[in-house]
């Protein structure tokens, strides 16, 4: 679903699933698998984590930071489950005349988080997939895949792409001619 969006918005994603051991208390990715300016880490939160949080219950997903380059994203499972299951009883009331499912609640949940970074923005617009508060309207157009980005957001989106992956490529070539510093 996530990958869908972005690639609607002309954006092509990959992704990797890293599981986190924890070790001494601490959460350590499996492999230390190491990090660039173009990856973007996605955590998924159980309830526990998310009841902690402090944050409003319309809150299902963060993007901490500001600034480019931030690289992390917390979505809140219970929360996302939460907003699920009150579209699927507007639907079963007849306020919504189409069925959203979970994954696709969580996929727009996800490339909602994600555009935050790549938009450099932590507000939201009175349009698409980047609204705070998704109406009626709105899950009936993520039900038929039609909740996107705007035509201007996604060319931010891709710029920042860009940007991203050239100032990764312009690192590497640093590091490999430089022995000093290679890996």
């Amino acid at each position: 679903m996530t990958t869908e969006i972005y690639r609607k918005a002309g954006v092509e994603t990959r992704w990797a699933d890293i599981p986190l051991i924890a070790e001494n208390g601490q959460l350590n990715s499996a492999g230390h698998q190491t990090f660039t300016l173009a990856d973007i880490q996605l955590s998924i939160l159980p309830h526990e984590m998310s009841d902690r949080s402090g944050l409003s219950n319309t809150v299902v997903g963060l993007a901490p930071g500001t600034g480019p380059d931030r690289g992390i994203v917390y979505v809140f499972d219970r929360k996302v489950r939460t907003l699920f299951w009150s579209t699927l009883s507007a639907y079963s009331r007849g306020d919504m005349d189409r069925h959203v499912s979970m994954c696709q609640v969580l996929g727009y949940v996800i490339a909602h988080e994600v555009g935050h970074l790549l938009l450099n923005q932590q507000v939201h617009s009175p349009h698409g997939i980047m609204r705070g508060e998704w109406s009626f309207l709105d899950f009936r157009d993520m039900a038929s895949g039609m909740l996107l980005f705007t035509q201007q957001q996604a060319e931010f989106l891709r710029a920042d792409v860009r940007s991203r992956n050239t100032r990764q490529d312009i690192i590497r070539v640093a590091v490999l001619a430089s022995p000093a510093l290679a890996p």
